[in-house]
């Protein structure tokens, strides 16, 4: 079962990453590409990492429901320092970037959650 969820979600960051990415590189969305380079793999590098957390909690609920908990927490905390780095570091529009990962980050979280939950209540 969590083949599917590995299959599907590892698809959807794929598709997000470079969608995003194309549309830096092919000025649709303003920006440089060095900076989407850093956004875009931390942001795919968190939810990569996620996997390996999540991946041994599909065996009980209540394992689940920690590692998920615990899983999300990180994640956030995690694109939180992305935040600060990009900003204490001082790229060139850091407040752009920072919205903008947020939005990729939050947009993948919600998928994230919908097909972890769908994956445990089909089993």
């Amino acid at each position: 079962m969590q083949t599917v969820f590995f299959k599907r979600f590892s698809l959807i960051l794929a598709i997000t990453i470079l969608v995003h990415f194309t549309l830096v590189i092919t000025h649709v969305i303003p920006g440089q590409i060095k900076e989407a380079l850093i956004t875009d793999g931390t942001i795919a590098l968190i939810f990569i990492l996620g996997i390996l957390i999540i991946i041994p909690g599909f065996k009980t609920p209540d394992n689940f429901a920690i590692r998920f908990i615990g899983l999300t927490t990180l994640q956030m905390l995690s694109m939180l320092a992305l935040v600060v780095l990009l900003v204490f570091g001082k790229m060139a529009d850091a407040r752009y970037w920072g919205f903008t990962a947020i939005s990729v980050f939050v947009f993948l979280l919600a998928i994230q959650s919908v097909l972890l939950i769908r994956e445990i209540n089909q089993k």
